[in-house]
């Protein structure tokens, strides 16, 4: 092959000028939307079919009570032995998705779920109602044999240990003194 066929410099087949370029980017881009929101316009309708499939569609009116159902937090809960469901409340206001709920025991707690959440409350459930366990506050116990300094003249309320039990060596209350 010669060195000047080698080394000559050859235009490209498709040339475009700059402002064409731009006018075909916009357009293939314009083009690539319109195909992506075709798909997710039929994933969506595949997804609704699937799910309207499987659902339970429930009418619940005014005034009629339910079960609002919470799963448990995963951490340190034991889901064998949890209560989901939380309630009874009565319902005071429903839209097409939501349902205002408000409990049965008490005016002052209300709540907005979506209708998916409620699950029927039959006339034999007492309208005593269950929000859930209260967090327990960790209660920090007394060794066997400690007493409270001060404690009968309400001064402390630190502990200390009887004389015949062995002290931590990592206890730093203990080289303190």
């Amino acid at each position: 092959m010669p060195t000047s066929t080698a080394l000559h410099y050859r235009r490209p087949r498709y040339q475009l000028e700059p402002g064409t370029y731009a006018e075909q980017l916009q357009q293939h881009m314009a083009e690539s939307w319109e195909v992506a929101r075709g798909f997710v316009e039929r994933a969506q309708q595949r997804q609704k079919l699937h799910y309207d499939k499987n659902s339970r569609s429930r009418r619940y009116q005014v005034g009629e009570r339910v079960f609002v159902h919470m799963p448990p937090e995963t951490l340190n809960k034991d889901r064998k032995l949890s209560r989901p469901n939380y309630g009874p409340y009565k319902i005071t206001a429903i839209s097409d998705t939501n349902a205002d709920l408000q409990l049965v025991d008490d005016d002052q707690v209300r709540l907005s779920v979506a209708l998916d959440r409620l699950r029927p409350c039959y006339k034999e459930v007492p309208n005593i109602s269950y929000t859930g366990r209260s967090k327990r506050r960790y209660v920090r116990r007394r060794p066997k044999g400690a007493r409270a300094v001060g404690a009968e003249r309400g001064q402390s309320h630190e502990c200390e240990p009887a004389a015949d039990q062995e002290q931590h060596p990592y206890n730093l209350r203990s080289r303190q003194k």
